[in-house]
């Protein structure tokens, strides 16, 4: 079995081990290795897992995200006041107010699909609304946005564990 993580997939090593309900995920090599307490009921071990390597993915998404923002946000000088990391349902990214929220599930994607949601979302600091001004801004900070937001499009189904 694989993951996805930033794009690339990683074979999925689970270690049973004589743990005491503590989640440890880590990435070693090409291996994302989720060590885990011996389960006797494989819906056990599956649900663990799963919470585990859920953990982990909002864990990634909130370091990798945070620092794509503070990248971001030089651009047009202006930095949200919160950054939300969320189980968002139906959007990649939401800005509301002055606080902007993003999709763990973000992190699946390749870097250059994260840095153009964080874009997007971090121009509508400055412009609530898709107008050719917001456009205008967000091909300041990256002049291929339309191929990156075009992937995102097409991979964005996927993104999903």
């Amino acid at each position: 079995e694989s993951v996805v993580f930033l794009g690339k997939k990683y074979s999925l090593n689970i270690r049973q081990e004589q743990l005491k309900r503590v989640q440890r995920a880590n990435l070693y090599n090409n291996n994302l290795v989720i060590r885990m307490p011996r389960f006797e009921r494989e819906e056990e071990r599956v649900n663990w897992g799963n919470k585990a390597l859920t953990l982990w993915y909002k864990k990634q998404a909130d370091e990798i995200i945070r620092k794509a923002v503070t990248r971001m946000s030089i651009y047009i000088d202006a930095c949200p006041e919160k950054v939300f990391i969320k189980d968002l349902k139906s959007s990649w990214g939401i800005c509301r107010y002055k606080n902007i929220s993003f999709n763990w599930r973000l992190v699946l994607a390749p870097v250059s699909i994260i840095e153009y949601v964080v874009a997007h979302e971090i121009c509508h600091l400055e412009q609530k609304n898709h107008s050719k001004k917001f456009w205008k801004m967000v091909e300041s900070i990256l002049p291929d946005y339309k191929a990156r937001k075009a992937k995102l499009r097409q991979i964005g189904l996927s993104l999903d564990i």
